[in-house]
């Protein structure tokens, strides 16, 4: 049995303002009819209901991965591949330095920071993130991300969890 769980990762907020962001997030959902329950066992995090919807809100500086075969970023413009050794290389440099590295697209060369490309099936690292469960997963990467960029501001990405 595997578990799975849809991620918009804010890619702007720092750690130290991620208190203030989380609060703002909260309201967000709470306006829009989610309640607080128990937390899942996954996220152990502040977890709102609706319906059958979960959302955690995550806080604290992490990675946010496929799980079971992450894959390479693509270019939101070709969708070709990031180039793998420069990928990781940017990922790590990313973890390490907690500031957001830019690619060049090996297919049609244009630039992008990490965070922007096509990261459904890659990494992310952010300090606030809302994690969906039992949710579908179009509705998370298309309307909720849109809305959560209309609406809160900033740049957020997806990634998908897979266990």
């Amino acid at each position: 049995m595997s578990d799975h769980r849809d991620r918009l990762v804010d890619l702007d907020t720092l750690e130290v303002d991620a208190p203030a962001r989380v609060a703002q997030l909260v309201a967000w959902l709470e306006g829009r009819g989610w309640a607080q329950t128990e937390q899942d066992w996954l996220d152990k995090a502040p977890t709102y209901l609706r319906d059958d919807e979960r959302v955690a809100v995550l806080s604290g500086f992490q990675t946010f991965d496929l799980g079971q075969g992450t894959d390479v970023a693509e270019c939101t413009i070709c969708a070709t591949p990031a180039d793998e050794d420069e990928w990781m290389s940017a990922l790590n440099d990313w973890y390490e330095t907690r500031t957001e590295p830019t690619l060049t697209c090996p297919g049609c060369g244009a630039k992008a920071l990490v965070g922007d490309l096509d990261n459904e099936s890659g990494v992310l690292f952010g300090s606030v993130a809302l994690s969906f469960q039992h949710v579908d997963f179009e509705i998370v990467k298309t309307t909720l991300l849109t809305d959560v960029r209309n609406e809160l501001g900033g740049r957020w990405g997806y990634v998908h969890l897979h266990l």
